[in-house]
């Protein structure tokens, strides 16, 4: 080998390396994690149904939820598109829903809020009677519902308006709290 041609190869070695060097990705600096409760990852789930059952396994209701999300850092969940429905045996059922819900992990209650809708099917041809609020908590095990908001109680053409209501679900009874106005057409 003559030294033009050593010369011609250590000039295409030094060529390609230096190309190499230069066409590689960047190094990225290592992501940076956090130890703390706030970086917890939860579960995310779409067009989610929880159910509630009785002593006997027997569903009395269940909760439907369009998104449900989970924050492990405050033992929470948030819910959007909330429907809860209310069947027992041989009681009335009601129907409960809501634009958002938060509720704690433990599933006790459920902070409901966004166009609250509370509603039963007396299924006799009564008028269902018809319950709106801005804000309500719905308690699934002793399936009650109440607010301390301003709320309507519709039943057929009679309108009562108060502040505040107490719902027992399961004795198909409501109490208004405060401030009730109504007004009833013969």
């Amino acid at each position: 080998m003559n030294t033009r041609n050593v010369l011609a190869a250590a000039a295409l070695a030094a060529a390609a390396a230096a190309t190499w060097y230069w066409s590689r990705p960047p190094v990225l600096a290592p992501v940076a994690r956090s130890t703390g409760a706030s970086a917890a990852l939860g579960y995310y789930l779409r067009g989610a149904r929880l159910v509630g059952a009785n002593d006997e396994g027997r569903i009395t209701y269940s909760v439907m939820a369009e998104h449900i999300v989970e924050l492990p850092g405050e033992e929470r969940l948030e819910l959007t598109g909330v429907t809860i429905e209310y069947r027992p045996e041989s009681d009335i059922s009601w129907l409960v829903s809501a634009a958002r819900a938060s509720a704690p992990t433990t599933g006790s209650h459920l902070e409901l809020s966004g166009d609250v809708q509370l509603s039963n099917d007396p299924g006799d041809g009564r008028a269902p009677t018809v319950i709106t609020a801005a804000t309500m908590r719905f308690v699934p095990d002793e399936f009650t519902a109440e607010s301390s908001a301003p709320i309507e109680l519709k039943i057929g053409d009679a309108v009562l308006k108060a502040v505040g209501l107490k719902a027992h679900l399961k004795d198909d009874s409501v109490r208004l709290e405060s401030e009730v106005h109504g007004r009833f057409v013969p």
